[in-house]
């Protein structure tokens, strides 16, 4: 056993994954509780934010769904007012989703609110071990990749 697998013990790893679940689990709760929107809802936003316009089979790929269920997502968002959907001109089986006025800002205060609360909870931590933070956080998408069966990956 080399010095990587003695300090990455799977049952270090699978307490640090329940750890984080149980943090976003709790995060996303009281997100949902304030704004009134799940995470999927919120995650189906930031695929079309900073787009003007998306497809939803483009929103569908990204999130790993089937286009069915994007659908309903997207359904669900225009009832809220939070988009606008519309058709390609040529192929009206083609449609388009962008945020509206009222979808921008509650993406705005969503991530206001996000921006807040990190702040807040780092406020006590030294200028190295935010860094350590900040440099942890931008690989949580690589470490979080799933090989597939074919030999490529699927990033969460």
């Amino acid at each position: 056993m080399n010095y990587r697998q003695k300090k990455l013990k799977k049952t270090h790893i699978c307490a640090l994954m329940r750890d984080v679940l149980e943090a976003v689990y709790h995060f996303e709760r009281v997100k949902e509780e304030r704004f009134g929107i799940t995470y999927e809802l919120y995650y189906a936003l930031t695929c079309i934010q900073n787009n003007k316009k998306v497809k939803i089979s483009d929103i569908a790929s990204k999130m790993g769904i089937p286009m069915h269920k994007a659908t309903r997502i997207i359904q669900r968002l225009h009832a809220k007012g939070l988009i606008q959907r519309g058709t390609h001109d040529e192929d009206k089986r083609i449609v388009y989703v962008a945020l509206t006025k009222k979808g921008r800002q509650y993406t705005k205060e969503i991530e206001h609110f996000c921006y807040t609360a990190v702040l807040h909870n780092i406020k006590h931590y030294s200028d190295n071990e935010i860094d350590a933070l900040l440099k942890t956080a931008m690989t949580i998408p690589y470490i979080l990749t799933i090989p597939d069966k074919k030999g490529g990956c699927h990033a969460i």
